[in-house]
């Protein structure tokens, strides 16, 4: 039943994207070689949300909510006779998506979600922008636009639609694989088709049963696979443009938009700006240059303006937690706050400390989490993909500065997330995005379009690739209770008054670690919260003895 849920949700987000695709990107219906309509849920996801983002300065969450949605259907009812969608085109998302769609009978919420990623979303849907929201607690000052998004699909009680969510990022990434497989215009696109296939099938075995590092199912609330997702397609457009010397003004368009969307979701990701810059200073600042792409230009400079006053106005900071870029004079401003996130940090994830011994550092990071075994899992793909590009292409004889640029903007990818916030699950991208230094500059000994039953038996192993990403007990269970309807819904749980602000959560059996969930009123550090209302906004500040 859910299957066929996800897959009516999955056709709606894409036929909403053919309307935005229609109007934003209607000069262009390809890039290199691929039918830019793969991206459309992305286009509708983004809009969506920067439409509730930009209106939450002015507006409660849940009246824009329901204002997206309506104007959406409406403009899709306009628009009706006008979209042309090729259905044959849809058959490979439809056989991804009811691949992925089995995941739904193992999911759960993740730990995170009930601790601060529904909260924040609670808080969006309740009240306009929230000045000084992170003295609640320092995760709240991690607003990214994956909140918004999330808002847009809270229905009634049942939070399933969340996970729907997560399935349409990951169905379009395999889509995306398919296709620049299938339709890519150069070596490099198909090559880096199946080399990131390659690694996904090699994510399913090796030490302690594998795991190297491809992107994975997550539980319900985390952006991590959306990031991931986001920095692979945006790295292979990005590398491809680059390495085939595209000066295409369309195509870098749709690439920013991807950069856009990635450092939206997840700040830490501003390091992509190191190969934009490149390409920018190789040309001559040309795209800015162009008058032909002033709008486009502008429009990014007053998003990135308002996402910034967005931070500002939550946190007092331009970057949370980055202490320089804060603002302690404002009232809401904390600085207490931003020592005790970057404590967090450092203490919780180990980031690489310049100047420190690496390799004791090395030692000590590597006992975190699962961090050694997905390294082990990672160096033996890399190694093993190494010989198969061996065996099965030629390196070119040219020697390029774009190539040499291309590796080494991927290393330095690896040492962001090293000195940054180093815990795998965000590193997928990064991961996934290092195998392209083995690709980069090589090509196959054959042209696989003249091998059919090879090609095709390529494209058949990446439709059913997703499979593999699901767990097995998500199948066990379908095999279960193969009619039964999913539901994923918030427990009933207790609070408290505080002595000082809101409420505080009780300790019992559904809720032993004490998460606030989507309560506004829940204070859970029981901090001394001083709460006001100017002008329709709430200003919360910490109140120090």
């Amino acid at each position: 039943m859910n299957i066929v849920i996800y897959l009516i949700f999955y056709l709606t987000l894409f036929t909403l994207g053919e309307v935005i695709r229609s109007l934003v990107f209607k000069d262009q219906t390809k890039i290199f070689g691929v039918n830019i309509s793969v991206f459309n849920p992305l286009f509708f996801l983004f809009f969506a949300a920067n439409t509730v983002f930009f209106l939450n300065f002015f507006l409660p969450g849940l009246n824009i909510v329901y204002g997206v949605w309506i104007f959406s259907f409406l403009i899709l009812f306009l628009k009706l006779k006008t979209i042309n969608i090729d259905f044959v085109f849809l058959i490979p998302p439809l056989i991804i998506s009811a691949l992925l769609g089995f995941s739904i009978y193992g999911i759960d919420f993740h730990y995170d979600a009930g601790f601060y990623h529904l909260l924040n979303q609670s808080w969006i849907i309740r009240e306009k922008v929230v000045f000084g929201l992170s003295n609640i607690m320092f995760p709240l000052g991690n607003q990214s636009l994956y909140e918004y998004l999330s808002t847009l699909f809270w229905i009634s009680d049942n939070f399933i639609n969340l996970h729907y969510l997560n399935l349409s990022f990951i169905t379009v990434f395999f889509h995306f694989i398919f296709e620049i497989t299938k339709n890519g215009n150069s070596n490099f696109l198909r090559l880096a088709g199946i080399t990131i296939t390659v690694f996904g099938f090699l994510d399913n075995v090796g030490y302690r049963g594998g795991a190297n590092g491809f992107p994975n199912l997550q539980h319900i609330g985390k952006p991590d696979i959306t990031v991931a997702v986001l920095v692979i397609i945006f790295n292979i457009l990005i590398i491809n443009y680059l390495v085939s010397n595209d000066i295409s003004h369309i195509n870098m368009k749709l690439i920013l938009f991807f950069g856009i969307f990635l450092i939206q979701i997840k700040p830490t990701s501003m390091y992509i700006l190191l190969i934009i810059f490149i390409h920018f200073f190789s040309t001559n600042f040309s795209f800015l240059k162009a008058k032909s792409n002033f709008r486009f230009i502008i429009s990014a400079v007053l998003l990135n303006f308002f996402w910034v006053l967005k931070n500002v106005i939550t946190t007092g900071c331009l970057l949370f937690p980055v202490s320089f870029t804060c603002f302690y004079s404002l009232p809401w401003s904390n600085q207490n706050l931003v020592n005790e996130a970057n404590k967090h940090y450092s203490d919780a994830y180990l980031p690489y400390k310049i100047g420190t011994n690496p390799i004791e550092w090395f030692d000590s990071w590597r006992e975190v989490n699962v961090n050694n075994q997905i390294m082990i899992n990672f160096l033996l793909s890399f190694v093993c993909i190494y010989f198969l590009l061996k065996l099965f292409t030629v390196k070119s004889n040219k020697k390029s500065s774009k190539s040499f640029a291309v590796k080494t903007y991927l290393w330095i990818s690896l040492i962001s997330f090293f000195i940054s916030v180093p815990l795998f699950r965000y590193s997928y991208g990064i991961l996934s995005s290092l195998i392209l230094v083995l690709v980069v500059d090589r090509s196959l000994k054959f042209d696989l379009s003249q091998k059919r039953i090879l090609n095709n038996l390529l494209l058949i192993i990446i439709l059913i690739s997703p499979g593999l990403v699901v767990r097995g007990y998500s199948y066990i269970n379908f095999i279960n209770m193969p009619t039964n309807y999913i539901e994923l819904k918030i427990p009933s749980i207790q609070f408290t008054k505080s002595q000082f602000y809101g409420e505080l959560p009780i300790k019992e059996t559904l809720n032993p670690n004490k998460k606030c969930w989507i309560n506004v009123e829940c204070n859970p550090e029981d901090k001394q919260i001083s709460k006001r209302e100017y002008f329709g906004y709430v200003f919360l500040s910490e109140e120090n003895d």
